[in-house]
C-alpha cells in the first residue's frame, strides 16, 4: 500500500467486505492488513521511520489484538464514511472535482494528538491516538487529498467501489444481472434457454428410464427374459 490509490483499494474492500464470513485467520490478515494501511507493515512496538512532508498514522492499542467487535464497529463507520462521501458528491453538480473536504466537514468525532518533528530540515506529522480514531482520521485525509472521482456505488446493488477505467460495476455478478436486463440480453437467455431445452428433451428420449424399486427391477428383468426366447424362438424357426 504505497500509493494513495491502493490504499483507498484497501479502505473501499475493507468498507464493503462481509465480515460474517471471515474466519480466524481472515480476521488476522485484516488485522495484519489494517497494520500496513496504518505503519507501512511495522510490527507493534517498532519505531517508524519518519519521512520529511508526511504524516504517520500511530495506533495507541496493539492492532495485532484487536478484537473482532471493535474492528466490525470501525468497518460499519468507515463504510458510513465512503457512502457519505458519495453521497454528497453525487448531489453537488461540481462534487466530483472537488475534494471531500470541499463537499462536506468532518462527520465524525476523533480523538487524536497530532504533533511535528523536524525531519532533514523539513516538517513530518505523527498522528497518535486509539485505533479506531487514528484509522477514521487517515481515511478521512486519503478523502480530502485525493480526487474521490475513481468512488462509484454500483447502479445495481448499491454498493460502492474503487472504479478502475471504465468499470460500471462492482463484480461480474451485478454486470451480468445488468446485461440480462437489456434487450440483447434477454434475446440471449431465451435462445440459451430453448438450446438447453432442447438438449434436455434429446437426452430424455435416448435415455432409458431405471428402475426405483426392487419390484419394478424385477418385472424389467422377467420381460427382458421373455423378448429374448421369442427373440430365441423366432431364430430357431
Amino acid at each position: 500500500m504505497k500509493t494513495d490509490a491502493e490504499q483507498l483499494k484497501f479502505v473501499v474492500a475493507f468498507a464493503t467486505d462481509d465480515l460474517d464470513t471471515y474466519r480466524t485467520g481472515d480476521w488476522q490478515n485484516l488485522r495484519d492488513d489494517l497494520q500496513v494501511f496504518l505503519q507501512g507493515g511495522l510490527r507493534d512496538g517498532e519505531s517508524i521511520p519518519h519521512r520529511a512532508g508526511q504524516e504517520h498514522f500511530v495506533s495507541s492499542e496493539r492492532v495485532a489484538k484487536a478484537p473482532e467487535e471493535s474492528l466490525r464497529t470501525l468497518r460499519n463507520e468507515v463504510a458510513g464514511l465512503l457512502d457519505r462521501c458519495v453521497a454528497l458528491r453525487d448531489a453537488h453538480s461540481q462534487g466530483r472535482e472537488r475534494g471531500f473536504n470541499e463537499v462536506a466537514g468532518r462527520p465524525f468525532d476523533v480523538s487524536v494528538r497530532k504533533t511535528l518533528i523536524t525531519v532533514e530540515n523539513d516538517i513530518a506529522g505523527v498522528v497518535e491516538g486509539r485505533l479506531r480514531d487514528v484509522v477514521l482520521e487517515k481515511v478521512y485525509q486519503l478523502l480530502i487529498r485525493n480526487p474521490i472521482r475513481p468512488l462509484r456505488r454500483c447502479p445495481v446493488c448499491g454498493r460502492i467501489f474503487y472504479r478502475v477505467k471504465k468499470k460500471q460495476y462492482c463484480r461480474r455478478k451485478c454486470f451480468v444481472t445488468a446485461w440480462l436486463s437489456t434487450s440483447e440480453g434477454k434475446k440471449s437467455k431465451r435462445t440459451t434457454d430453448r438450446e438447453y431445452a432442447k438438449k434436455i428433451r434429446r437426452a430424455r428420449a435416448v435415455s432409458r428410464p431405471w428402475p426405483t424399486t426392487q419390484a419394478e427391477a424385477g418385472t424389467a428383468s422377467s420381460e427382458g427374459s421373455a423378448k429374448d426366447g421369442k427373440t430365441k424362438g423366432t431364430r430357431g424357426r
